[in-house]
């Protein structure tokens, strides 16, 4: 499979956004960056257009109506959070309003460098296992707000109970059932997600921070080290068991052992996080599947290892 191209339209919705409309947006609003290079990322994101701007900046422009919002979320709490969080975090230089040229909010941040870990390399060890937990325990350690309203943004459906998520967690699994073109163990993934509803069920659940989606893809790593962690337009406030998915995409058993000590994750809660990691898969698999190669690779690799730590302990 090829790399994931700038271009490609991965929405019904798309906004249309291609390097000579950032150019122009950028000597627009900011003339003192006219002369910066504009480079289209290699790979792209799913939720946000991603250019190079010279050698220390990054133009992120949504790729769907609505999706600004995101932006404007991570401006804010990325300020708030980034003296508290034990790892770099992107920061937004620049948040630019909706105009006739482009609709929505973008934004200018500031550019990390590292490399997004290669899932099937299996490459990263135990200290950065540490360093994701620690991460992780941190972020929802941080005080929650105690006055959150929808206009913050911060009640996505990624910190919601399971339960409210099985009717479309079956029509998933259903549309699944009938990929030809990718080799799944669906047998074991019902399972595995009516598991992790019981054991929500059974689990009182304090409302804490939780980033929403830390896999390989939103991390960069320094060598085997993890450096930093991007993307933070999915942070919410609620069941944080979401963010311990990565622990089957990136890790072995040995690494996802020292991981989830040091999370200190219940066995309910490993329960829950399991199944989210196979509902992660399933919705992932129908819609990117000709668009995104890559995330359909990793996303195949953390639903393989769901499905064979649950083998090993049910066998």
């Amino acid at each position: 499979m090829s790399a994931d191209p700038q271009s490609v339209s991965l929405h019904d919705n798309e906004l249309q956004v291609d390097q000579t409309l950032v150019e122009s947006l950028v000597s627009a609003h900011f003339p003192k960056w006219a002369k910066l290079e504009v480079q289209p990322l290699r790979r792209a994101g799913s939720s946000n257009h991603l250019f190079r701007l010279g050698d220390d900046l990054l133009v992120r422009l949504p790729r769907q109506p609505g999706g600004g919002r995101s932006l404007v979320k991570e401006a804010y709490w990325s300020d708030e959070f980034r003296s508290k969080l034990p790892l770099s975090i992107p920061k937004v230089v620049e948040l630019v309003e909706p105009e006739k040229r482009f609709p929505q909010h973008w934004a200018v941040m500031t550019w990390l460098p590292g490399q997004v870990p290669d899932v099937h390399a299996r490459a990263v060890d135990a200290q950065f296992a540490q360093q994701l937990a620690g991460f992780i325990v941190c972020l929802r350690d941080l005080p929650v707000p105690t006055d959150i309203t929808a206009e913050m943004g911060l009640t996505g459906y990624r910190g919601a109970a399971l339960a409210e998520h099985d009717e479309q967690f079956r029509v998933n699994l259903r549309v699944c059932h009938g990929m030809s073109e990718l080799s799944l163990p669906l047998q074991w993934v019902e399972r595995i997600w009516e598991d992790g509803l019981s054991a929500q069920d059974s689990e009182v659940v304090n409302a804490t921070w939780y980033h929403g989606d830390l896999v390989a893809e939103n991390l960069l790593s320094n060598g085997v080290r993890l450096a930093a962690v991007l993307d933070f337009g999915g942070l919410g406030v609620g069941d944080p068991a979401i963010d311990l998915i990565g622990a089957w995409e990136l890790f072995d058993g040995r690494e996802r052992s020292v991981f989830r000590a040091a999370v200190k994750a219940t066995q309910n809660q490993w329960r829950v996080a399991r199944a989210w990691a196979v509902a992660v898969a399933l919705m992932t698999f129908p819609y990117y599947l000709k668009t995104m190669p890559r995330r359909i690779n990793d996303r195949l690799c953390m639903l393989n290892s769901v499905v064979d730590e649950w083998r090993e302990e049910n066998s």
